[in-house]
């Protein structure tokens, strides 16, 4: 399904429940912020910091579908955009797996860097590895360079 909504408009908002009508989203044209609300536990100020801006190729909301969990962010339309969805359901039939499967090779390969995450939590290792890309070098590849 295709929808279209005008700048301004939130797509997703943070902390609330995934149910068999939510929807993953592929951003056809456009571009969209990602936000995510912080609470000051001192304080109790509310801050909302941009995390990430999306555009033509990328896609959005599959972490809590994925998960069964709450939305961890809100998106937000800073443009007129098309977006292609589908919705959980679907999702879960046709793509779940890949992703899966996916996430899971890049967990893994956390796992075997205990120097850096042998401390982490088990979510927040989770969270890496669904925002992370195992990216595969040959002998010989240039790493780093001037």
């Amino acid at each position: 399904m295709i929808a279209c909504y005008n700048s301004g408009r939130v797509i997703l908002r943070q902390g609330h429940m995934v149910n068999n009508s939510s929807c993953v989203y592929y951003i056809i044209h456009g571009h969209l912020n990602v936000e995510i609300e912080t609470t000051n536990p001192i304080t109790l100020l509310r801050t909302s910091e941009l995390v990430k801006k999306l555009g033509p190729g990328e896609f959005f909301g599959e972490v809590a579908i994925l998960f069964n969990d709450v939305r961890m962010s809100t998106v937000t339309s800073i443009s007129d955009v098309e977006l292609l969805y589908i919705t959980k359901e679907n999702f879960d039939e046709i793509l779940k797996d890949s992703l899966e499967k996916e996430w899971s090779k890049v967990r893994n390969a956390l796992h075997e860097l205990p120097y850096f995450f042998g401390d982490w939590p088990d979510i927040e290792l989770r969270r890496c590895s669904i925002i992370s890309t195992l990216i595969h070098f040959k002998e010989g590849d240039l790493i780093l360079g001037d």
